[in-house]
């Protein structure tokens, strides 16, 4: 018959049911204080003024959990008894979780903070250089925060540091010579951000491509498309390519030829001339003072009017744009005058069968 008193790998069944309750207590402990943050404190912290208990709520609703079971499995591996090489592994490898653990913690503390205060304060601002950088140095605050962490692990386990970096400086100069595109795209990125072609929210063509700038990252940037779709681009070709910024434009210049039928009249394209220059003068968002209309001459199927016009509404040009068209149709329509398409008039000769030839 089993008992309490029987060991299984050297230790009795009460150790283990021990060790397993603490497990449970440390478990309920850990869910009972996450649900108080996250419900209670939360709570609690929108009501206030301030937003640092807001950062702190933020930062410990999920990780106090975990850090009362790491507590519990410290005080399991004391319960326990083993080797002492195992008890050395253990001790270790625990230490090396609570860092981990806490570097995690001071990641999610500053991620909180610069969400709460920088980015706050970024958008604010007058210039979006801001809002591509603060991405950036937060991915480049968490990884040494990680990187620190793992030096320290290692450290933990008996490993020189000192030769591990020295060691890096040759590994390093092997992975660079491995990299080479990724740190010309890297090189790309940072010459991106010291010229400021474009920014992000600008409107870009390249490579016969069209669309707005959502993310300028360390390696690629991605620009979505009026279709919707993203495209990704490497920093090193963005770097090295023509991009047309078409934000950077005061106003959109529109070119083109609007084509009368033969049979208008010169009264009719006078007309046509008044209700264009008429429409250019009261339409938003059109340059009221900037704007031409020439008859230009004459076409293979059409009497030719060459308009020019400028859009300052940036933000709505293709509303601009229906709103121009569509007044242009109904003023035309109005004063009987007609859009000229491709015609083709063919002149047939009819020969006399009775003449003398």
């Amino acid at each position: 018959m089993v008992s309490l008193s029987t060991e299984l790998l050297g230790q009795s069944i009460w150790i283990y049911l021990y060790v397993l309750i603490v497990l449970i207590v440390a478990a309920i402990v850990g869910k009972t204080a996450s649900y108080l943050i996250e419900y209670w404190l939360k709570r609690r912290s929108l009501q206030s003024k301030t937003k640092i208990d807001d950062v702190l709520v933020h930062t410990l609703d999920k990780p106090i959990m975990y850090l009362a079971i790491l507590i519990g499995i410290r005080v399991s591996i004391q319960i326990l008894t083993f080797s002492p090489r195992v008890t050395y592994f253990l001790n270790n490898t625990i230490a090396i979780l609570f860092i981990l653990f806490f570097a995690w913690v001071v990641s999610r503390f500053v991620t909180v903070v610069i969400d709460a205060y920088v980015q706050q304060l970024a958008v604010k601002s007058d210039t979006r250089l801001d809002n591509q950088l603060i991405p950036i140095i937060n991915r480049v605050i968490r990884i040494a925060i990680f990187a620190i962490a793992i030096t320290i692990a290692l450290d933990r386990f008996g490993y020189d540091i000192t030769s591990i970096i020295a060691g890096l400086g040759i590994g390093g100069l092997a992975l660079a010579l491995a990299a080479q595109e990724t740190l010309q795209d890297v090189f790309g990125g940072f010459s991106i951000f010291s010229s400021k072609p474009f920014l992000v929210g600008d409107v870009v063509s390249f490579q016969d491509r069209l669309g707005v700038v959502e993310e300028i990252g360390i390696r690629y940037s991605k620009i979505r498309q009026f279709d919707g779709r993203i495209v990704t681009v490497p920093n090193n070709q963005l770097a090295s390519a023509v991009v047309e910024n078409w934000s950077t434009e005061p106003s959109r210049r529109v070119n083109q030829v609007i084509g009368l039928t033969y049979d208008t009249s010169a009264d009719g394209i006078r007309k046509a001339k008044e209700i264009l220059e008429e429409i250019f003068t009261e339409t938003e968002g059109v340059s009221s003072d900037d704007y031409r209309v020439t008859f230009e001459g004459f076409g293979d199927f059409a009497l030719q009017l060459r308009t020019i016009y400028f859009i300052t509404d940036q933000e709505n040009i293709f509303e601009v744009m229906h709103d121009v068209h569509l007044k242009i149709k109904e003023e035309f329509d109005k004063n009987g005058l007609d859009f000229a398409f491709p015609t083709q008039t063919i002149h047939l000769k009819r020969s006399d069968p009775y003449s003398e030839e």
